[in-house]
């Protein structure tokens, strides 16, 4: 069984590494279930067998759940719980459907929660209705600013801000909505590498989170003592 896990899938996995980190928790839980198996036949006592069985059990239970939402989380945003620290050297520049500049250090002071999303993501319009719940329940407190950030594909696709904009309003949403160009610099600066990504600003202006929407909500509720329904 052990040959099976090891000798077989690890050379694949060296070879495919960056191509295969998405299954690296499933071949653990293998070899440490082979393990365990091994220690439980091994073991004299009954109370040892039975804090094998139970860790055992434990494991498969929290690797399918717990186990792969914490690792693939680290690898579409660098962390597994989506807290960060990220000085932000200079100003961060969208823009509003008048095509007017909004630049991010016009919400010192407030925590304000980015949703970085574009037009073909199917991802992105998943969880758009966890966006607009989170909107409706920050909307009156002034110490918070929630935005999606539509990041347009101008050169590759002839997008334009309206393009998101419009987007938004076929589908019922009604959060305030920024733009940015995906080949802008200022959006390079921010390292988002997969979508949708939600980050927050601290009202000091620096990044404190980057992740996926249900972490930030949680995250947000501590920050500003207000609980999540």
């Amino acid at each position: 069984m052990m040959i099976g896990c090891v000798a077989f899938e690890l050379p694949f996995q060296l070879i495919e590494f960056h191509n295969t980190l998405g299954n690296f928790p499933d071949m653990m839980s293998k070899i440490i279930a082979v393990l365990l198996g091994l220690c439980y036949y091994k073991a004299k006592s009954q109370i040892t067998k039975f804090s094998i069985l139970t860790i055992l059990l434990g494991s498969f239970g929290w690797f399918p759940y717990r186990g792969y939402d914490l690792w693939f989380h680290k690898l579409s945003f660098g962390t597994f719980t989506g807290i960060t620290k990220q000085t932000v050297k200079a100003p961060m520049k969208f823009e509003d459907r008048e095509h007017k500049i909004i630049e991010s250090d016009q919400f010192a002071g407030k925590f304000v929660v980015l949703d970085f999303w574009y037009s073909s993501c199917a991802s992105c319009f998943m969880q758009f209705p966890e966006v607009q719940k989170t909107y409706e329940k920050y909307k009156e407190n002034p110490d918070v600013e929630i935005y999606s950030i539509f990041c347009r594909m101008t050169n590759r696709l002839g997008e334009t801000v309206e393009t998101g904009f419009s987007l938004l309003e076929k589908a019922g949403f009604t959060f305030p909505t920024l733009s940015i160009d995906i080949e802008d610099p200022d959006f390079m600066e921010m390292g988002i590498y997969s979508f949708p990504t939600v980050i927050i600003f601290a009202p000091s202006g620096n990044i404190i989170f980057r992740g996926n929407i249900k972490n930030a909500q949680k995250y947000l509720s501590k920050l500003i003592a207000v609980p999540m329904n």
